[in-house]
Formats: structure tokens, C-alpha cells, sequence
């Protein structure tokens, strides 16, 4: 849109120039167009204005009027006529069809902005087109240019026959337009013709022509001073944007005519120099300046004289309003409407009519830039026009009033109205073409830009037309609704452009539509507005020939199935199709761009890569990711020891680096390597773990899938050739299908490890390279990080590592150990190691391990031929109470072992061999267990950093303990022999199969005793699942003896390892899972003597252990309570309606301090109600005496219930050291946690 100075200029110089029509001879065309490969007035059409500037003071009635850039327009009288609405398309077609072609691809945001480039050139086009209208006067030539040759015999009597009529225009000679012109002749000498006369003979011709032709200017024009070969480039570029402004397109051949051998055309401008051009331009600006001007003055002048004698004064204003319309039957056509391409019909109003002289009156005036006459003349006989139903004449004037008011900045209502009146005017006549001008015209005025869109819209509806004009309409509503900020609207009219340049095979044009908005619908997740455009624009691409291009869209539209939050349902054969397409593209761009044996890549994101990508060591286990398997129900006991604890207890101060590497295996956080590079031997296996996933419902063939990277120098950026071997795989994704690949990749020699990316082959010829960058941490620490929309992220190495030759490869892999029910069948789990270690098949268990069950199994060490081998090598585990190792047994001498409770060591020159370790393994607690071994293997020498010299393997193991045999113990005094101890041993069955007990131990110190039987209650060494057996045994008490050695076994270990889990206030106070009691008391802070009991039992084929830990062999003298507790009862009753079981209750004072006052209380629950005394009177006893009740238990329903429901509440005691005073306001509460169990069937 331009203001109304610039769009005035616009119009004077490109829509509606002044004209010079140019007559010339037979010979002086055919010479011109010969030598310069131009028309008579194209030669001078460059010189009216545009190569050299003019400017004058014209006189316009009473004012003068300054001109500054004046421009002309030269015609050539043949052609000066109005082409046809077939040719007038022709033209259009081929401008935009140029346009398109010279015009790279915009950017869009430039195809966004109006107008494009194309449709300026059509509108140039299509107003060039609609010259020589038979309505208006803009045409009137102001000059006719007779122009003839210097060697023609006798020019002035060629001169006098073309200033016939009859060789003007064809308006000139119909008497719409002045045929009589003001004159110049023109001596056209050809320089480079050897027949041209000389300079006095064209002296002499040009004096006669000035004599004949005085007062009308006469001029020789001297050109073609180059040679027969001779070009200007800068001429040439001058004259081929005149020729470009052709208004009719070539003819067609004849039918018939033989077809010869096309002749070269003449380049356009050639043999002229740049002083032709100056002769040239001076030659302009004299029939400029000398003639055109002042005939334009004198005429307006006359028109004036003519226009005042016949309107002006009272008699002609009364004869005016008597004025009658014409006849109908002189009226143009087209009243009825019209296809909007029909001819122009015939004027009815010629120059001798008022009405013609001030519709050309008018145009005169406009010419001379005098806006306010030419206004006046246009609105005086806009309404004869109307009266004389001329529709097509009044549109015309409205058209011009409308352009003068909007240059001379009228108010927007009138140019407006009168704009839109000459559109609704032209559209009655049936002039879609003048219609369409009309509203270019007003389309580049300064106006609302929505309203400038809507009106296109408008017109695009009413102006039936699905050429090209309503594809360029579309186009320009498109871009006006953008720069309105209605982005969607003009994203949607920008489309439907787009669609029609297909259909007219405008394929550039197309596409630069479809590009321009497609980025509108990006991120509005419409896949398939997008998709549709990608494919139709990569498909136009191709059709184009620019294969890159083509190849680049299709990338984007496959690209686009990779992102995540694409979940359409685009159907398999849509699917099947942009692929096919794909690679039919694919493997042309192969055959234009590689060479035999080339490949080439691209950039295709499908499948899609996980954004976790783990990385895996030989020494590190790589089923982290496995489910637990076992039962599930099983709670987890704890969390997993971390590693580094582990490492602390092999290395009693750890390096940074071993640190980080250990944290790094418990926690996987990915924070540590921002300053962790972890270490690898030559030759190991650095194994990279990635998902790829097809998004896609059509099967990928992915070929040779395997890593890429680069082996550099250490402190060096320099890469070292063949130094590095990746192991390739072929991969098949099915639809929708992801799966997890394990690549791989060996260094061959030291240096920094530094893996890029991974690569497949698609194609022949061509592979996918796709980089593996991973993000380190968000950085938090200062403003600008935290505020960053995208983030600033750290640096993860954990694609680069350093590769060193003196570092162990030792694989550690754990043999018999025990299958749960339900695990899947892998070794994976049970060993680390190099790829190329054979799996080791572990035995099975059916069942699940049951807690105190022994197993033995071995860990077995091996080296990797031909690797560095260990100086040193430990190893612990954090479950020492599960797991017992010992030393090989086949060690040399060598050979330094040093073991303790939780670490053995070897150190020595350990070789190449293999190690295997006896282990035993014993679960000595029921739930979930993960189980972990740390071994440290640490080579010799001097050089770097020790931590560059120890392999670190960790080996997890994951164990689920089901309740076996538990074993509570009391001990009592014996009454018949004070040497003796008495257990009551309780041992409750909790698994599902019987479980015989074949002996029980106690251990003291290190001491181990077999315990012997004293009484038993009838329930025998098999205990039924469920059930409980009681056992009464007996034994000496014991002496502290010495350490012996038979009790440095696994045993021993994981007996006082045993201990070493126990809860603090367990291994503090009077111990014994059957002798502690609960009250508001703590102990006085002395230490019963103590023992372990062991129970061993058998389950078939397996065996194991039961443990009573901390077994109290005295009484404290100051226990907390002062009272022991004896219920008798029945083991087991048969349910009957009103069963009642006997209950005795024996409370002794085992106090000898003095009497005891208490009371007791039965706690009824759901299963056991009580009759009798629920809660007894203050009972007194004195020191040893006892007390006897009998309570009736009434139990509804069958099945194991405790009897064990009684509280003793001690309101007078003896005052000791630090006890507290009881009384029966604060009485001191006690309960027994044992359990006297009754069997109900």
C-alpha cells in the first residue's frame, strides 16, 4: 500500500503514462529490429524518463504545475490497440511464469508480507493489458514520432505519407482520440550500415526535413556506432525490461510450415553503446520537452474553450437540464453483465461530443499532474454517463475521481466510495477485467488492511473466475489477513491459493504458499493439517525438479511421527505411502549426489531414540533394570548398602575418582560425571543400552545398527585411525514396536574413548547418523540459570572414557546360587563380566529359601586371557550375616590371605587363572534382600594415578526369605542340680512343609555344646506347618574357655555377624527372644552372661539353622519386674457349643527383697472371652510365695489362639537403687511376651 505522493508517481509512471506513438517505415523497423533486435519504440521507450530524468514547468489553464520526474511512454502504432482477453491471460501467465522462475524461495515471513513479487508482475501485466480503452482518453498520444531512415531515397516524402491517419492508432482513427498529435520526424542513421550516407548528406536531408516539417520538430539520430558482435551488458540489462513490458505474446507457427533451423535472435540492445544511449536520451527529452509537453498545454487549452462554449453560462445550463439520454441502441454492451472477459464494445461518445472532449479534457489535465481540474471534468460528466445508462464510461470516471481525490488527500469516505463505485459500475457493464483493475488500483492505497482482505474476497466471489486470478486474489487476502493480525483466516486463504496454483500447474508458486503458512500450524498439534501440507509440498518439490528440497520435506514430515505427543491415528497405508514416496525420493537424490561406493547421510529421526542412555562397564552389572522376582509380598527388610560403604571397608581411604564411581553404580546420579570419567582397559567392551522405537505402523528394516566415535591421544585432540572396532547388528522394528539394543564398542589401544552417536543404513548408499548428547544437571546456582527458559545444563561424560593398558579384566559370576520360583531363566543376573564369557546356568530351587537355610555356592574370579593381571584383590558383601566366604584352596605359596569377619584379601601375583571362592550362604531374615559384593582388583605399577589401576566389580543379587523355623528360648534354674541350666525352647513351624529338628547347640564364646533333652510335652523333633513344639533341655553351665580355631569357620562368621544385626537395646538388656520383659522400668545397667542357641533342622535335601541370639544364662538381681508369670492350659480341644478351657495362672514374688502387692487383668479379645475374675483383688506375696487362680477361656471357633491375654499391675514393692515407688494411684504395668498357644479343631 502506498501514500498518496508515491502512489501518484506509481501511477504516472507504470498504470497510466502519457503516450508517444511511434510511426516508422517499412525499412527503419526491419533495420532496427535486425541490428538491435528491437521494436521502433522499444529502441526509445527507455529514454521517456526512466534512463535520464525530466523535469519541467507545464502550464495547466490558469496555474503552472512542476514536474519532476516526468515520464513517457512510447507505442508502437501497429500495436497500439487493446489485446484480447485470451491474449491479455497469455501474458499474465508468462509474467508470473517468469517471476516464478527468476524468484527464489522466500523466507516466510517475506511470503507473508503483500504484495509478492508475482503479483506485482501480474498486475503490471493485466494493467498494461487494459490500455487503448475505447471509455477513456489516457491513451491520447501526445506525440506521434515518424521515424525514418537516412539511407531511404526521398525521406521527406516518406515522412508525408505516415502523417496520414490512417497509419495512427485505431481510437485515432475512429475519433474517440485526436488523430492530430503534435509531430516529430526522426532521421534514424544506422552507423554500423555501409549504406547510410555520410555526414553531409544527412546534414543536408535533415535541413529539408526541417524545412518541410517547420514548426514541428525534426531530429537525426545517429546509433549502432558497435560492431556487428558488439554487446553491452549494462544496454542489454537496460532493454530487456523493455521488452519484457510486450503486451501480446508471440504467434504461433502456421500449421504446415515446415519446420528450418531457428536463427539466433538478436540480444536485445546490440551494437548500441553507452553514447547511443546519450543520443538516444537527448532525442527523448526533445520530444518530451520540445513536443509532447506543449501539445498537452495547448489542447487542455482548447478543450477548455470548447468545454466553456457549450456548458457554461445560463443558456447552456438550461439546455443542459433538457438534456436527453442517448439512444439505447448506441449504448455499449454488456448491460446485462457479462463473463468478465468479454471485449470492450464501441465508444459512444467521440471527440466531438461535450462528453468526450471533458472525459479527455480531464485526462489531459491529469497527465499534467493538475488533480483538481482533472477532478472537476470527472465529476461533471460522471453524471451524464449515468444518465446515458453508459456504465462502463461512468465506472471509468469514477475510477479517476477516486485516484485524483485519494492523491490530493480527500477524506477516505469519497476515493472510497467512488473506488467501489467503479467496481459496481464495471461489474454492470460486464467488464470483469476493468472490474478487476479497479480494485488493484484501490487495493494499493493506504487502507485498513482487513478491509483490503475482505474486499478481495468479495471480489474473488463475484468474479467467477478459477484461473490465475483467483489463485494471486486468494493469495494477497491471504497475506492481508496476516499482516492483520487474523493469522488463522489468512493461513486458511494462503492454503486455498495454494491449491489453486497446483491445479494450475503453477508447482513454485504452490509450494511458496504452502511453506509460508505452514509454520502457523507447527505447534497447534493439527498432525494432520501439517502432514498433508509436507507431503504436498515435498511431492510439488520433486515435480520441480529440486530433489534436495523434495528430500528435505519429506524428512520433515517423517521427523514429525518421532515426537511423543503425536498420537494420531493415521492409518498404515498413509503411513506406507509417505515412505514409499520417501525412499522413491531417496533413491534419486542417491543417483544424482553419490558416487559408486559413496555414502551419503541423512537426517531421519525415525525410529526415535530414548532420550536414557546407560552405559555399562565389563565390571558392572547390567540387569539393574531386571523386576524382582519371587514373592512379592515379601516386604524389604532395607535398602541396599551403598557401595561406597563397601568400598571403605576394602580401601580405607577412597579417591575421588572411586568415589564418584561407586556412587555412581548406588545411585546412578547422573551429577558425577560431570567430574567423573570412568576407566576402561584395552580391548574391553564399553556396552551403550538405548530404546528405539518405531512410532510408525509400518515395519522399519534397520541394516548394520552399531556406534560411532572416536579414539584420541591422551591431552591430545587428535584421533587415532583403527584404533576403535564397533560391533553391528541388523535390527526389525515392527509397527509400533520399541526394543532395547546393547552396542558395543572395543578400544584397541590407550587414548580418551568418546562415543557420538549411533548409525544404521536405510538404503542403499544411505545411513541415518543419529548423535547421543546427553544433558548433564539444570544448573541453579546463579539468576541467569534459573531464569533461562531452555535451561543451562552441565556437562556429562559419560560417553567419553579413559581407556589404560595396566588395568585388570576380571568377570565375577556367582555359581549354585539359588533360583527363585518364577525368576526367568538368565544367568545375566548372577554374573559380571566380559560379553565373550560363557553363561554360567545356575542350579534350581523349586522352592523359595526359607529363613536360617544353608546353601552353598561359589564365586567364581577369572581373568580375561591376555589382560593385566591383579596385584591385590578383596572383597566384601553388605549382608555379612547372609554370606561366608573363604579362601581358594588351591593358592600358591605366594599368596598372602588375610581374612576377617567381613573383608579377605589376597595379595600376591594372582596370574591369569581363575579364582573360585567357596561361599556360604545362609537367609537370616525373612523378606526382601538385595545382596551386594564389591571385589576391588588392583594392578602394578607406577605410572598415573593408582585409581587408573583398580577394577572395580559389583555384583547385586536380589533374595526372598520366607518364614521357616523360628526358635525362642527361657532359661530356669534347676531345682535338682545347681550346675544346670533348663531352656524352655520354643520352635514355631511358619512355612508351608513339616520341618524336622535334628539337634540343638549352645554356644558360648567359642564354645559349642550339644544340648541335652530334659522333658518334652509329647510334640517330637517334626514340627507340622503352623505348629509349635516345646522343648525342655538342659545344661551344664558354662566356663569361659579360650578361642579355639574350629570355631574360625563360615559358621562362626555368620553367627557373629548375626549379632552384629541385632537392635542395640536388645544386646544391652536381659536377653532372649522368651526371657524379656516389658514395663516402665529399664535395667539397672548390668549384663547377664549369655549364649546362643542353635536349633538344626532338615526339609529334605535342605538344611539349616535357626538362631536364639543372646539367651540370658542368670537372672539380674535387679530385673524390672519382680514377678514371673506360669500359665497352664491345655495344647489343643475339639470345638464343641460350649467350649470352656481351664486356665491356671502361677505368679511366684521371685523377689527376695521383700513382699510384693499386685493385681492382675484378663484382656478379653474377638476369639477369647474370659469367665471368672477378669481383674483380681491386690494380692500380697512375700518373697518366693506364690499365688494360684483358675480363669475359664470360652473360645467360639476353631483354630491357634493365644491364651497369653494377662497383665500384672505391681502397686508395692521393696525400694531398691534407682527403682521407681509403685503405688495403686500409679501402679507399674507388666506384660510377659510369651505365647501359650491352644489348638481348636
Amino acid at each position: 500500500m502506498l501514500e498518496p505522493r508515491p502512489y501518484a508517481d506509481w501511477l504516472h509512471s507504470e498504470v497510466f503514462p502519457p503516450v508517444v506513438v511511434v510511426i516508422g517505415s517499412e525499412a527503419a523497423k526491419a533495420r532496427v529490429q535486425k541490428c538491435n533486435g528491437l521494436s521502433l519504440a522499444e529502441l526509445f521507450a527507455p529514454f521517456g524518463g526512466r534512463f535520464q530524468t525530466i523535469s519541467v514547468t507545464a502550464q495547466s489553464l490558469e496555474r503552472q504545475v512542476s514536474i519532476d520526474n516526468l515520464r513517457f511512454r512510447f507505442a508502437d502504432a501497429d500495436s497500439a490497440s487493446q489485446p484480447s482477453a485470451t491474449q491479455a491471460d497469455q501474458v499474465c501467465h508468462s509474467a508470473v511464469d517468469a517471476c516464478s522462475a527468476q524468484t527464489a524461495a522466500l523466507e516466510p515471513r517475506q511470503a507473508l508480507e503483500p504484495p509478492s513479487p508475482w503479483y506485482q508482475r501480474w498486475r503490471a501485466a493485466m494493467l498494461r493489458s487494459l490500455r487503448w480503452s475505447e471509455h477513456e482518453a489516457l491513451d491520447q498520444p501526445a506525440a506521434a514520432l515518424l521515424v525514418v531512415l537516412s539511407k531511404e531515397p526521398d525521406p521527406v516524402l516518406l515522412l508525408e505519407q505516415l502523417l496520414h491517419s490512417s497509419h495512427m492508432p485505431p481510437l485515432c482513427t475512429q475519433g474517440v482520440l485526436d488523430p492530430v498529435p503534435a509531430r516529430t520526424a526522426v532521421l534514424l542513421h544506422d552507423l554500423s550500415d555501409p549504406e547510410s550516407p555520410g555526414q553531409e548528406e544527412l546534414a543536408q536531408k535533415l535541413e529539408r526535413v526541417k524545412a518541410r516539417f517547420t514548426p514541428h520538430l525534426a531530429l537525426a539520430v545517429q546509433v549502432s556506432r558497435g560492431g556487428p558482435d558488439f554487446t553491452d551488458p549494462e544496454v542489454e540489462d537496460l532493454f530487456k525490461g523493455v521488452a519484457a513490458t510486450r503486451t501480446t505474446p508471440p504467434p504461433p507457427p502456421e500449421p504446415g510450415a515446415q519446420a528450418s533451423a531457428p536463427s539466433a535472435p538478436t540480444l536485445q540492445g546490440a551494437r548500441l553503446t553507452k553514447e547511443d544511449l546519450r543520443v538516444l536520451a537527448q532525442a527523448g527529452t526533445d520530444i518530451v520537452v520540445k513536443s509532447a509537453v506543449p501539445w498537452l498545454e495547448k489542447q487542455l487549452q482548447q478543450l477548455e474553450a470548447q468545454i466553456s462554449q457549450n456548458r457554461k453560462g445560463f443558456r447552456n445550463q438550461l439546455k443542459y437540464l433538457w438534456r436527453k439520454p442517448r439512444d439505447e441502441k448506441t449504448s455499449e454492451k454488456g448491460a446485462s453483465g457479462g463473463d468478465g472477459h468479454s471485449d470492450d464494445s464501441g465508444s459512444v461518445y467521440p471527440l466531438h461530443s461535450v462528453e468526450g472532449q471533458m472525459r479527455l479534457a480531464g485526462d489531459v489535465a491529469f497527465h499534467l499532474r493538475d488533480y483538481e481540474a482533472a477532478l472537476g471534468y470527472y465529476r461533471s460528466v460522471v453524471s451524464d454517463f449515468k444518465q446515458d445508462r453508459c456504465w462502463k464510461h461512468a465506472a471509468g470516471a469514477y475510477e479517476m475521481w477516486g485516484l485524483c481525490t485519494y492523491i490530493t488527500h480527500a477524506a477516505r469516505s469519497e476515493w472510497s466510495r467512488c473506488m467501489e463505485s467503479a467496481y459496481e459500475h464495471y461489474l454492470q457493464a460486464g467488464c470483469g477485467r476493468h472490474a478487476m483493475r479497479a480494485v488493484a488500483l484501490h487495493q494499493a492505497m493506504v487502507s485498513d488492511v482487513r478491509e483490503a482482505a475482505q474486499r478481495l474476497i468479495k471480489v474473488n466471489g463475484e468474479l467467477i473466475d478459477s484461473g490465475l486470478r483467483s489463485a494471486l486474489i486468494l493469495e494477497q487476502a491471504g497475506q492481508l489477513y496476516c499482516s492483520s493480525g487474523s493469522i488463522r483466516k489468512g493461513a486458511f486463504h494462503m492454503v486455498l491459493a495454494g491449491h489453486t496454483f497446483n491445479k494450475l500447474g503453477f508447482k513454485k508458486l504452490a509450494l511458496n504458499s504452502y511453506q509460508a503458512v505452514c509454520g502457523q500450524y507447527t505447534g497447534k498439534r493439527w498432525f494432520h493439517i501439517t502432514d498433508h501440507f509436507q507431503f504436498t509440498m515435498a511431492r510439488q518439490a520433486f515435480g520441480l525438479g529440486s530433489i534436495n528440497e523434495s528430500l528435505e520435506l519429506f524428512l520433515k514430515l517423517l521427523n514429525t511421527f518421532s515426537r511423543a505427543e503425536k498420537r494420531v491415528g493415521v492409518q498404515a497405508d498413509r503411513e506406507q505411502t509417505y515412505l514409499k514416496e520417501f525412499f522413491f525420493v531417496l533413491k534419486h537424490w542417491v543417483e544424482k549426489n553419490c558416487q559408486a561406493g559413496e555414502t551419503k547421510s541423512v537426517d531421519l529421526q525415525i525410529p526415535s531414540i530414548d532420550p536414557v542412555v546407560r552405559v555399562f562397564l565389563p565390571s558392572e552389572q547390567q540387569a539393574a533394570s531386571l523386576p524382582v522376582v519371587g514373592d512379592a509380598a515379601a516386604p524389604v527388610v532395607a535398602a541396599p548398602v551403598a557401595w561406597e560403604g563397601l568400598g571403605e571397608k576394602l580401601i580405607k581411604t577412597l579417591s575421588m575418582e572411586d568415589k564418584l564411581e561407586l556412587q555412581w553404580r548406588h545411585r546412578q546420579d547422573a551429577r558425577v560425571f560431570e567430574s567423573l570419567r570412568r576407566t576402561i582397559a584395552v580391548d574391553a567392551a564399553v556396552t551403550v543400552e538405548l530404546v528405539l522405537s518405531n512410532p510408525m505402523r509400518v515395519k522399519l528394516e534397520l541394516r548394520q545398527v552399531h556406534l560411532m566415535g572416536s579414539l584420541k591421544e591422551n591431552d591430545s585432540k587428535n584421533d587415532l585411525p583403527g584404533s576403535l572396532e564397533f560391533l553391528s547388528e541388523d535390527v526389525d522394528l515392527g509397527p509400533l514396536e520399541s526394543r532395547t539394543l546393547r552396542l558395543v564398542a572395543r578400544p584397541k589401544r590407550e587414548g580418551l574413548l568418546c562415543i557420538t552417536g549411533v548409525t544404521w543404513i536405510i538404503v542403499e548408499q544411505v545411513c541415518c547418523q543419529r548423535p547421543l548428547s546427553i544433558k548433564g544437571p539444570r544448573l541453579r546456582n546463579t539468576l541467569e540459570q534459573r531464569s533461562s527458559r531452555i535451561g543451562i545444563y552441565g556437562n556429562d561424560t559419560r560417553l567419553e572414557l579413559k581407556v589404560r593398558a595396566q588395568l585388570p579384566q576380571l568377570s565375577a559370576r556367582l555359581e549354585g546360587w539359588p533360583r527363585q520360583t518364577g525368576a526367568v531363566p538368565s544367568a545375566v543376573g548372577s554374573s559380571v563380566g566380559y560379553p565373550e564369557d560363557p553363561p554360567q546356568t545356575p542350579e534350581l530351587v523349586a522352592e523359595n529359601v526359607l529363613q536360617g537355610e544353608l546353601i552353598s555356592c561359589s564365586l567364581v574370579v577369572s581373568a580375561k586371557p591376555g589382560s593385566c593381571p591383579p596385584q591385590s584383590l578383596r572383597l566384601t558383601t553388605s549382608h555379612p550375616n547372609f554370606l561366608a566366604f573363604q579362601a581358594p584352596e588351591d593358592l600358591g605359596a605366594d599368596i598372602a590371605v588375610e581374612q576377617s569377619d567381613e573383608v579377605l584379601s589376597l595379595e600376591g601375583s594372582l596370574g591369569g587363572g581363575e579364582l573360585r571362592f567357596p561361599v556360604l550362604l545362609r537367609a537370616d531374615q525373612a523378606g526382601q534382600h538385595a545382596l551386594r559384593i564389591c571385589l576391588l582388583a588392583e594392578a602394578s605399577g607406577s605410572e598415573g594415578p593408582r585409581s587408573e589401576r583398580r577394577q572395580w566389580i559389583t555384583l547385586e543379587q536380589q533374595l526372598t526369605v520366607c518364614a521357616g523355623l523360628s526358635l525362642t528360648a527361657r532359661p530356669s534354674p534347676s531345682h535338682r542340680d545347681e550346675d544346670k541350666l533348663v531352656f524352655v525352647c520354643t520352635m514355631e513351624n511358619r512355612s508351608t512343609a513339616p520341618i524336622e529338628v535334628s539337634q540343638l547347640c549352645c554356644v558360648t564364646g567359642s564354645e559349642e555344646q550339644v544340648l541335652q533333652e530334659y522333658a518334652s510335652n509329647g510334640a517330637g523333633s517334626m514340627v507340622e506347618p503352623g505348629q509349635q513344639a516345646q522343648l525342655l533341655l538342659s545344661l551344664k553351665r558354662p566356663t569361659i574357655a579360650s578361642e579355639s580355631s574350629a570355631l574360625k569357620t563360615a559358621r562362626a562368621r555368620l553367627l557373629r555377624a548375626s549379632h552384629a544385626s541385632l537392635p542395640t537395646k536388645q544386646l544391652q538388656g536381659f536377653a532372649g527372644s522368651s526371657g524379656s520383659r516389658s514395663g516402665r522400668h529399664g535395667s539397672s545397667g548390668s549384663v547377664a552372661p549369655t549364649a546362643d542357641l542353635l536349633a538344626e533342622w532338615r526339609l529334605g535335601k535342605r538344611s539349616g539353622e535357626a538362631f536364639a541370639l543372646r539367651v540370658a544364662l542368670d537372672r539380674l538381681e535387679s530385673a524390672p519386674c519382680p514377678l514371673d508369670l506360669h500359665l497352664l492350659a491345655a495344647e489343643s480341644a475339639s470345638l464343641e457349643p460350649r467350649l470352656l478351657v481351664p486356665v491356671t495362672l502361677r505368679i511366684r514374688n521371685a523377689s527376695s527383697l521383700g513382699p510384693v502387692s499386685f493385681y492382675f487383668v484378663a484382656d478379653s479379645t474377638a476369639e477369647v472371652a474370659w469367665l471368672g475374675c477378669e481383674r483380681s483383688e491386690v494380692i500380697e506375696l512375700s518373697p518366693q510365695a506364690c499365688h494360684t487362680a483358675t480363669l475359664h477361656a470360652y473360645l467360639k471357633s476353631p483354630g491357634v489362639f493365644n491364651l497369653n491375654r494377662f497383665r500384672l499391675f505391681v502397686v508395692g514393692m521393696p525400694a531398691s537403687a534407682g527403682s521407681v515407688p509403685a503405688s495403686e494411684q500409679a501402679p507399674l504395668a507388666f506384660a510377659f511376651p510369651f505365647e501359650r498357644l491352644i489348638h481348636v479343631t
